[in-house]
């Protein structure tokens, strides 16, 4: 006894959407794979003590953005071969860099003196724990406690 038309359609739809949803699966996971392969290299480069100081400022900035560094970094860093003084390098160079980034602008309407304001110019929170955790990888614990606080 064959199939109806009806039944026939019915089961290429379920046919269609399982499959539509394999591929959205196998996306996901590649998407997945992908970002998870991009951190590790990431991860690599920042605890590679050949990459350059400038680079790896930048790639904490880029990787924290704002948000505090783990002080196991540093240590981490330094297991690697970093040296306090490489430390401090980059902890120069993110503050440069986050220095140089312009801050979110203020419109002339919200500013009331007709020009455009920047808001504040402190250091972000990553830069401060990084410079931080490297003061007091370098033994200045003064300045380790002067930057938290």
């Amino acid at each position: 006894m064959s199939k109806s038309i009806r039944r026939k359609k019915r089961d290429r739809e379920i046919r269609q959407a399982r499959s539509a949803r394999q591929r959205k699966a196998s996306m996901h996971r590649q998407i997945a794979e992908e970002a998870t392969r991009l951190a590790l290299e990431r991860m690599d480069r920042i605890c590679d003590p050949e990459t350059p100081v400038p680079e790896l400022a930048r790639l904490l900035v880029d990787q924290y953005d704002g948000e505090p560094i783990p002080a196991r970094l540093v240590e981490l860093l330094q297991e690697r071969g970093s040296s306090p003084e490489r430390l401090a390098s980059v902890a120069e160079a993110m503050l440069a860099i986050d220095a140089a980034e312009p801050g979110t602008e203020v419109p002339d309407s919200e500013a009331g003196d007709g020009d455009q304001e920047q808001k504040s110019a402190d250091p972000s929170l990553t830069v401060l724990t990084f410079s931080a955790a490297a003061a007091r990888a370098a033994g200045d614990t003064e300045k380790a406690r002067h930057l938290l606080d």
